[in-house]
């Protein structure tokens, strides 16, 4: 699995005031590290690949959009932060990366429609830098496992305890992993507030700890056999704990 289980993962690039989730100031901050960052994945109404994780967002006058009911022209007026950086598309942070470290990508799609899907193999054609793709959706996983790229492909999950309109079946399956035989994944990326947990450790698969917050954490997910690497926030890994996920 190589950069996948030997570096920390930076969720939606190291962030902090000056450069938030998922723009491309916090992945140059990621990259400048050496780190491999973690990202989410929409599509526009008109079809373009955005780096966005919710769907419904507002911006600081109050102004509402719905990223997949909205033309990405439209959405170039939501600012994520005071000096104006915007929403960036996919092939931006292609660009931006250029191979220099891994990326992850959380495709965010849970409908029937596996256009979003298309797109992103797509735009990935002629990459040559390392990424991996996982998702809460097994069935995208799976669709991927047929029609995707040679890549690293992955299963998001947690307890979703705290999903009110998800159905209990549905959740079961979910969280337990039991949709595995559709996706075939490669890896599994937990909640790390759900770990320990049988489930994920039966599937004999590497597994990510999502979202680690703090290091004491990290070293208990880790000296505890809980999870083989981790997608961070709000910390900075130190050089020692680096090196204990690189040897493994």
């Amino acid at each position: 699995m190589n950069w996948l289980t030997s570096y920390p993962i930076a969720h939606r690039g190291l962030h902090d005031e000056a450069s938030p989730k998922n723009s491309l100031s916090a992945f140059e901050k990621a990259i400048k590290k050496g780190l491999p960052f973690e990202i989410d994945v929409r599509l526009t109404v008109d079809e373009v690949l955005v780096v966005c994780h919710d769907d419904e967002i507002e911006d600081a006058f109050g102004h509402k959009f719905t990223v997949t009911k909205t033309p990405y022209s439209e959405l170039q007026s939501f600012n994520l932060s005071a000096d104006g950086q915007k929403i960036p598309r996919f092939t931006d942070v292609l660009e931006l990366t250029k191979g220099q470290v891994g990326i992850l990508i959380e495709i965010k799609n849970f409908s029937q429609n596996r256009r979003t899907e298309e797109v992103l193999v797509k735009e990935l054609e002629g990459y040559t830098g390392p990424y991996a793709i996982q998702s809460f959706n097994p069935l995208s996983i799976g669709w991927l496992k047929k029609n995707g790229p040679k890549a690293q492909r992955g299963v998001l999950s947690c307890s979703f305890d705290t999903d009110e309109q998800m159905s209990k079946m549905r959740r079961f399956l979910l969280s337990n992993l039991l949709l595995n035989p559709i996706a075939r994944p490669d890896f599994i990326a937990y909640d790390e507030h759900d770990l320990p947990k049988g489930a994920v450790h039966r599937c004999k698969k590497p597994v990510l700890a999502w979202t680690v917050t703090s290091e004491e954490r990290a070293w208990d997910l880790l000296n505890n056999g809980l999870a083989d690497n981790m997608i961070f926030e709000d910390f900075v890994p130190s050089e020692k704990l680096i090196e204990k996920i690189l040897k493994g």
